[in-house]
């Protein structure tokens, strides 16, 4: 049956409300952006279908040269059928083609629009007008030929072009070769030579950006890559019914178009004047992108533009992160340059062309950036962030991603993406931008939406994945942690509001898993048994400014959860120098040559005990003071050299310092793991002096919580299905899971029943050592004309004796007000630690301004008007200030007291990390790690009962990897002791754990 030609339609001028609709395809862009040309009309016979659309929005097909007929082709174009393939000649060219194959493949080509752009029409090929001379023959569809795409995976048998850049683009006709961009993505043979061949006009478009690529990227540009880069159309999703449309390659998206476009908004944003704007079906290939098969036949990966982790991005090829290295660069460009010359670098327009020797001085530029040219880029991330490891094979450090790999949780995670990683990369560095842009206010996925701007249907999976990914780092303690509101609940897991968790104690690490359950949406309940949360980070005003009991110090603050804590509470960082003056007790000041010369033998000698015990096993251990005591020995017979009084004092000093820091003795130290923690990546940054105190950290981390203080906690059941906690007001408070965060010689007390009992490796023998606080109230600064300034200085012992006395003296204040207070703040430890146990207060008090007199012969030193001594020891709740690892033990000790009971009962705080131990830092960690494996263990059936997978602690950190730097990592070649035998070590040394300070 023939068909007459549609009338030519008068060529249309360039209409923004119908380029910019929903269901406007990019490839019908060039129906009114090139010359008028010969187009051909689909006839449609079936229902909506029967008016034909317009000439002009619809893609010509070239017809076929006219040759001579072979003795097999029917000259007339008649057909004939033989075992169900159907034959047609047209145009005296035999095609064959299985009418199955067709008819199934014709589900999956799409949709084109009507003639006003408002309605989405299925088209059913049953008949093409094929031009032959003046008249039009109509086929079957059947009959016709068609090509399939060249990946053997994809499962369009027929697709469309989606790029119409070239006059004769094939569109959905035939063409001798398809490119395969996705599953619902390519571009046909025409289009390619477009750009690909030198005597095209779309030639030295494509060389332009093919240079600046070159430039800033580190995969091969070609025209692949370059479609998807700059020819792919927009998706964007109706803020109002939620469903993604398709849009014109040639807009300029902006977060602000996407935060309110709605179906019908024009390029300027305007609606067009419709009700049934969003009444029309979603794409179908939307449908396809949440497949895993769909991820596979994804070619090309995410090309960000203008993102806002572009500027930190800078020592990165752009295309190995997932952004454009286009887009990205040439609007560092654009917003970094000063030069007249830079006004080429405008993006007027999409492709406009850029001078590729300014570019390359540009890029230069910009691979080390001053602080100024990131200001002016439109990033600014706050003193204690650093998000970004500046180059991949830097030592790792703490909490700091590699922005062009994926960590080994994240591989674990999202295996998925091993192949082509990119894109996840693209939307992780995105989040982790935003949130240390601004910590003060959770990431969402409306918060991240606005900025994934990128081309084709990749987007469509950015931002259908944000919420896994934003929960994967909010469960992880990278985002969303500290004193936030509530997570919203597309990042809850399921039915997490029926999970009951009891806490048992309110200091750092209860406090933390606490807060970090409630945003998730579960039930808490926390149980302290003293008047005030906090516990060993209680502060005292009694001086006239704060002072803590405990810790005060953040060590290395860059990156450290603490460090968001204080700045989302306004808790004020006062950063510590590095200047420290060593006074002796004739009140001299050692000479910083010296200081500096016993400093750099102290640590050759750590370094030639890391040596030694490379081939060591547990049965070498020995007690780190004796092989510090043997190395120096050795020393000074090698070198034949003598240190003088002073000298040797000085080394006294250092070891006094190294047990404050291990909080005991280094005779009860292991040599062989005293710093086990080196062997993880730790956090950096200079120390910072928390003048505020952590008790304004932890009362407003804590102000949505349920806690019930004056509560002790005597029993714990969990011999059934629930947990049972029982206290000593003879109440019980039932739950699914319960998380212990008490310090350990409270356990070791017996304070807190279980039943059944714990393991036995669990609560071994806890030594009650560590370092006891002094702050004294002066009634002037007495000191401060002799150390002009300095934030603190040394006590330098006058014998071995007398070592861990007062060692360090610290000013709280950075600037010494008129009016005052003026307070020192100094501790005791080690074996100092024994001589001061039986004396009172005065006498600690008498003692330590007797030292400060000798410290400043030339000052009168006056008695204090105010003191403070902690003691930790004698507090029932308490009993300890942090840990350390004796001879005989290894840092397993951490992981056995972080392992969980019959998945139900956990156990958090400083002395479970193994990484960061004897910290702050370290407790509030543990209890971002408990809510994780708490929230992760989850499953939920069908009736809504709540049941736990099987897992063990696995308490290694969650950003080690291979490459990172080890420092004095022991190689243990020797016989692994058995779990007996570790038992039987720790009970003969008597001295497992000891305290621990921040």
């Amino acid at each position: 049956m023939s068909a007459e030609r549609p009338k030519r339609h008068a060529p249309k001028k360039f209409d923004p409300d119908f380029i910019a609709d929903p269901i406007f395809s990019s490839r019908h862009l060039i129906a009114f952006s090139s010359p008028p040309r010969k187009k051909l009309s689909l006839s449609q016979t079936e229902g909506p279908l029967n008016t034909p659309a317009p000439v002009d929005v619809v893609k010509s097909v070239s017809p076929p040269k006219t040759r001579v007929a072979s003795k097999n082709q029917s000259p007339t174009g008649l057909h004939s059928t033989t075992n169900g393939i159907t034959k047609a000649t047209v145009g005296a060219k035999s095609l064959s083609v299985c009418n199955k194959n067709i008819s199934e493949s014709s589900k999956t080509r799409g949709s084109l629009p009507s003639s006003d752009g408002d309605e989405v029409m299925k088209i059913k090929r049953t008949e093409r007008i094929i031009p032959k001379s003046k008249k039009s023959v109509s086929v079957d569809y059947d009959t016709y030929r068609v090509k399939e795409c060249e990946k053997t995976t994809c499962p369009s048998a027929a697709p469309i072009c989606f790029s119409g850049c070239s006059t004769n683009c094939t569109g959905n006709g035939y063409t001798p070769r398809w490119y395969h961009l996705s599953d619902g993505e390519h571009f046909c043979n025409k289009c390619f030579e477009y750009f690909y061949r030198s005597y095209k006009d779309g030639y030295p478009e494509y060389v332009k950006w093919k240079r600046v690529w070159s430039i800033n990227g580190q995969s091969d540009p070609n025209v692949r890559i370059y479609m998807a880069d700059q020819k792919l159309p927009y998706w964007l999703q109706c803020n109002k019914c939620k469903k993604w449309r398709q849009l014109s390659c040639k807009l300029k998206i902006t977060p602000e178009f996407i935060m309110r476009y709605q179906c019908g908004h024009n390029l300027l944003g305007v609606k067009k004047e419709s009700s049934q704007n969003c009444e029309h079906d979603e794409d179908e290939r939307v449908l396809a992108v949440g497949s895993d098969k769909w991820l596979q036949s994804l070619c090309y990966p995410c090309y960000l533009q203008q993102s806002p982790a572009a500027p930190l991005m800078r020592k990165y090829y752009q295309d190995c992160v997932g952004l454009s290295p286009y887009y990205n660069i040439r609007e560092c460009m654009t917003n970094s340059s000063t030069d007249e010359h830079d006004a080429e670098f405008t993006p007027s327009a999409e492709n406009s062309p850029l001078d590729i020797e300014s570019a390359k001085e540009m890029w230069m530029n910009l691979v080390k950036p001053s602080t100024t040219t990131i200001q002016k880029i439109g990033i600014k991330l706050p003193p204690w962030s650093n998000p970004f490891m500046d180059y991949v094979d830097e030592a790792e450090t703490a909490w700091c991603f590699c922005p062009s790999q994926m960590n080994a949780d994240e591989t674990k995670a999202f295996p998925e993406y091993n192949k082509l990683p990119q894109m996840y990369l693209a939307v992780r560095n995105l989040i982790v931008t935003l949130w240390n842009l601004d910590c003060k206010k959770p990431v969402t996925v409306d918060t991240c939406q606005q900025y994934l701007i990128c081309r084709g249907l990749v987007r469509v999976r950015c931002v259908q994945e944000l919420p896994r990914i934003i929960k994967f780092l909010s469960l992880h303690g990278y985002i969303n942690t500290g004193c936030i509101s509530q997570l919203p609940k597309e990042v809850h897991p399921p039915k997490v509001e029926q999970l009951r968790v009891i806490v048992v104690g309110a200091g750092p690490a209860g406090i933390s898993v606490a807060s970090q359950l409630y945003k998730f949406g579960a039930q808490v309940t926390v149980l302290e048994a003293k008047s005030h949360i906090g516990g060993r980070c209680h502060d005292n005003l009694s001086l006239g400014l704060c002072v803590s009991e405990g810790a005060q110090i953040i060590n290395c603050t860059e990156n450290n959860p603490l460090s968001i804590l204080c700045h989302q509470v306004s808790a004020a960082l006062q950063q510590i120098s590095d200047r420290c003056e060593l006074y002796q007790e004739n009140g001299q000041i050692t000479l910083p040559s010296l200081d500096r010369h016993i400093d750099f033998h102290f640590n050759a000698m750590l370094d030639n005990v890391a040596e030694w015990r490379k081939d060591k096993n547990d049965k070498h251990d020995v007690n780190l003071m004796d092989k510090i005591k043997e190395m120096h020995k050795e020393f000074k017979e090698e070198s034949s050299l003598n240190f003088t009084d002073e000298e040797e004092k000085l080394l006294q000093f250092h070891c006094s310092n190294m047990e404050y820091a291990c909080g005991a003795s280094l005779d009860k130290i292991s040599a062989l793991y005293w710093d086990q923690n080196e062997n993880y990546p730790q956090f950096s940054g200079a120390p910072c002096f928390v003048t505020d105190g952590f008790s304004k950290v932890f009362s407003k981390l804590a102000e949505d919580l349920d806690i019930k203080q004056k509560t002790q906690v005597t029993k714990i059941d969990y011999t059934g299905e629930e947990v049972i906690v029982m206290t000593s007001d003879g109440c019980s408070y039932h739950g699914d899971r319960v998380v212990v965060t008490v310090p350990l010689a409270v356990l070791k007390k017996g304070m807190i029943e279980f039943s059944p009992p714990l393991p036995e490796k669990k609560v071994q023998a806890i030594h009650m050592l560590g370092a006891g606080q002094l702050a004294l109230q002066f009634p002037y600064p007495f000191w401060i004309k002799k150390t002009k300034g300095a934030d603190f200085f040394g006590h330098v012992p006058e014998s071995e004796h007398e070592r861990g006395q007062f060692g360090v003296f610290y000013q709280i204040q950075s600037k010494i007000e008129a009016d005052g207070p003026f307070v020192l703040l100094t501790h005791l430890s080690g074996n100092a630690l024994y001589k001061m146990a039986e004396k009172s207060d005065k006498e600690i008090v008498t003692k330590c301004v007797k030292i400060l007199e000798k410290l400043f012969p030339e000052e009168q030193v006056p008695e204090p008007v105010n003191f403070m001594v902690t003691h930790w020891k004698d507090d029932p709740y308490t009993s300890m200030a942090y840990v350390h690892i004796p001879v005989g033990c290894s840092g397993e000790i951490f992981d056995d007291l972080a392992e969980m009971v019959d998945e139900k009962v956990h156990f958090a705080g400083e002395a479970t990390n193994r990484q960061f131990p004897q910290s702050v830092t370290g407790a509030y960690m543990s209890g971002i790690r408990e809510a994780y494996l708490i929230l992760t263990g989850l499953e939920l059936d069908l009736e809504g009962e709540i049941k736990d997978t099987k897992q063990k602690v696995v308490n290694k950190p969650r950003n080690f990897t291979k490459k990172q730097h080890i420092k004095r990592e022991p190689e243990i070649n020797s016989k692994v002791l058995s779990d007996d035998e570790k038992i039987s070590v720790r009970e003969q040394s008597g001295d497992q754990i000891s305290d621990i300070h921040s």
